[in-house]
């Protein structure tokens, strides 16, 4: 009996924490450099933050670890943007003289990446091991893994488009794009594949779910809905959670993209009523009543250990 009850409170707990990923306030943090025009936070681990950002000449990546940032141009671009970050470990992807060029930098060295003859786009590192994923464009995109030596290539059967975002361990996630132009999102085991769409997802060309951050069975991104809005979101496996920063616009093609996350913080952009994007990073508040349910299941939990042990 005793032992019933202890898993009643312990299943209780598990409970009421899912709950509280329904309801929970963000505190939003603006990640825009100084002069920027156009601004854009794509990964975080730690305390760093990386990004791109446009100040009127074209598109600069740059690092940001809280205090400084520090711009990075791939040698001879006219774009450079960065998508991943690990350590001092970062990845992206440059437009040079026309041609997409895919790379990892150290910073101070860039290293060229290439899956094949097309162009390549590195989208995430893994935050555990430095794995890279992103996409390769040839006659189709399909996904790719890079684990430092060789690159595995993949995509589903049934999609036009396989864009991964995303590594943790050997799970990747990312988007797939349907022949309609909508886009699903997924997350790959290296054998099959989950297919994701958000219950207020639109369903015409250009709207649907993106994964864009993967950690353990959560989940982050943003949808389109039926009028081309975007809204961020957390996904525990059982909730959708929508982030939606209070000055995104609600017209089509603006709204709230999260772009990744590590831990409880998260970073992205929000298209204002201009369509302007500015960077930001936000963390998870749950709202008062239930930071109390929490610790009303947690205070249940430690009485019944008592009296478990008594």
């Amino acid at each position: 009996m005793k032992r019933r009850l202890f898993a009643m409170v312990v299943l209780l707990i598990v409970f009421l924490l899912s709950v509280s990923n329904i309801r929970a306030d963000f505190i939003f943090t603006p990640v825009v450099p100084p002069g920027a025009v156009f601004s854009m936070a794509t990964d975080v681990s730690g305390g760093t933050i990386v990004g791109s950002y446009n100040a009127g000449a074209g598109w600069v990546g740059y690092v940001y670890d809280g205090s400084t940032y520090t711009d990075v141009q791939y040698p001879g671009a006219d774009m450079t943007m960065l998508t991943g970050t690990e350590g001092s470990s970062h990845v992206g992807w440059a437009n040079v003289a026309g041609l997409t060029v895919g790379f990892s930098y150290d910073g101070s060295i860039f290293t060229v990446l290439s899956a094949g003859a097309g162009s390549t786009s590195p989208n995430g590192i893994d935050h555990n091991n430095g794995n890279i994923v992103g996409a390769y464009h040839d006659t189709a995109v399909v996904g790719f893994l890079y684990d430092g030596s060789s690159y595995q290539t993949f995509s589903h059967s049934s999609s036009l488009q396989t864009e991964p975002f995303a590594v943790d361990g050997s799970y990747i996630a990312g988007r797939l794009e349907s022949v309609g132009g909508v886009y699903s999102g997924f997350v790959y085991d290296g054998s099959s594949w989950t297919v994701l769409s958000h219950p207020n997802a639109g369903s015409s060309a250009g709207q649907g779910t993106r994964i864009f951050g993967i950690s353990g069975a959560t989940l982050a991104g943003y949808y389109s809905d039926s009028s081309g809005v975007h809204h961020g979101f957390l996904y525990n496996g059982a909730v959708w959670t929508d982030i939606n920063h209070p000055n995104a616009g609600t017209s089509s093609g603006q709204g709230t993209l999260i772009n990744g996350f590590d831990g409880a913080t998260l970073v992205g952009a929000y298209a204002d009523s201009s369509g302007t994007f500015y960077g930001f990073s936000t963390t998870v508040i749950p709202e008062p009543g239930t930071a109390m349910l929490v610790v009303l299941g947690i205070g249940l939990f430690w009485m019944q250990r008592r009296r478990h042990w008594a």
